[in-house]
């Protein structure tokens, strides 16, 4: 919520617009080497970063199975690979997505293991 409201992201989204949010665990971040402090110092590429995890409407995991790509909010595709053993969908190669999708008043949160990449 902190970094919604850095951007002046929060007045846009509102509390009707329905919307996906992969989020990355706090490992992920880490591993990025992205922490909180730098990425509130940097409004426009905070923003860039909360559009490339989100996807406009709700998307259920069973829609996102069915799907090869998606379109975020920052206007770049995700690809979507089969589930593996465990259940989790692989986003752009790399990338899993857990199967349990958290309802959100105004959409769904899906918890993902690391941060996906900015485009070149």
């Amino acid at each position: 919520a902190a970094a919604l409201a850095a951007t002046g992201f929060m007045d846009e989204l509102g509390t009707d617009a329905p919307v996906t949010l992969f989020i990355p665990n706090d490992e992920a971040f880490a591993a990025a080497g992205l922490n909180a402090d730098d990425l509130l110092a940097d409004p426009a590429a905070l923003e860039d970063i909360l559009r490339l995890h989100m996807v406009e409407g709700t998307v259920t995991f069973d829609e996102l199975a069915a799907s090869d790509t998606i379109t975020t909010m920052l206007g770049t595709d995700i690809t979507i690979s089969p589930a593996d053993e465990e259940g989790n969908l692989i986003l752009n190669d790399r990338v899993n997505l857990n199967f349990v999708g958290i309802q959100a008043l105004n959409g769904i949160i899906f918890l993902i293991d690391d941060v996906l990449e900015m485009p070149e």
